[in-house]
């Protein structure tokens, strides 16, 4: 007498389905500050076993990630799962600007003789205000590439889209010209004219 016995075993397919990468962060507009993005990758069936960027492993926790963005450029992110499929991100990073803005026309701590015309010299990411003091004073209505005449001590600010600020103190003092008192001067010309008539009888 034979006994058969079946033993029925489930062999699941394999795993032929790339995991899901997100990855959130990228700011909207312009930034002076480095920029920190969240990565999630997900694998519902062999689970995740590794995220590049630009080829340098990051380090994922329970599907969550950080990376650090401190310059412009493209990043390329890749998830691996443990079947070996791959899912690649590719991000554009353009919005980052740590550099001030130049103002031209105008020198830090320098002493003018006569009217000044402050402009922009460069600016990355564009100009967002301009602030112009005198003697402390914020002077009202002030744009740049205004024509500045009046003596005083003044502080000229330019910030740009990104943050960045430069700021430029000057002096205007202008020559200015006396005239001499006339009672004072050693050199005044003085013309007498005497005139005397003697008549003989």
């Amino acid at each position: 007498r034979t006994t058969t016995f079946t033993i029925e075993e489930e062999v699941k397919a394999p795993d032929q389905t790339p995991p899901t990468l997100v990855v959130t962060g990228k700011p909207d507009g312009w930034t002076n500050q480095d920029i920190v993005l969240t990565i999630q990758a997900t694998d519902a069936d062999s689970g995740i076993k590794s995220v590049t960027v630009n080829g340098q492993e990051i380090s994922i926790t329970n599907g969550l990630g950080r990376y650090t963005v401190t310059k412009n450029g493209t990043y390329v992110f890749v998830a691996t799962d443990n079947a070996g499929n791959t899912f690649t991100y590719r991000l554009q990073i353009s919005s980052i600007n740590k550099t001030p803005p130049t103002i031209a026309n105008v020198s830090n701590n320098q002493v003018y003789t006569d009217s000044v015309r402050p402009q922009i010299g460069s600016s990355i990411a564009g100009v967002k205000s301009v602030t112009l003091k005198r003697n402390g004073v914020l002077v009202p209505d002030y744009q740049i590439g205004m024509t500045i005449s009046e003596d005083g001590n003044y502080e000229l600010s330019v910030t740009d889209l990104a943050g960045n600020i430069t700021t430029v103190q000057f002096t205007i003092k202008k020559a200015t010209t006396e005239d001499p008192d006339d009672s004072d001067n050693p050199n005044q010309n003085t013309n007498t004219n005497t005139n005397t008539n003697t008549k003989t009888n």
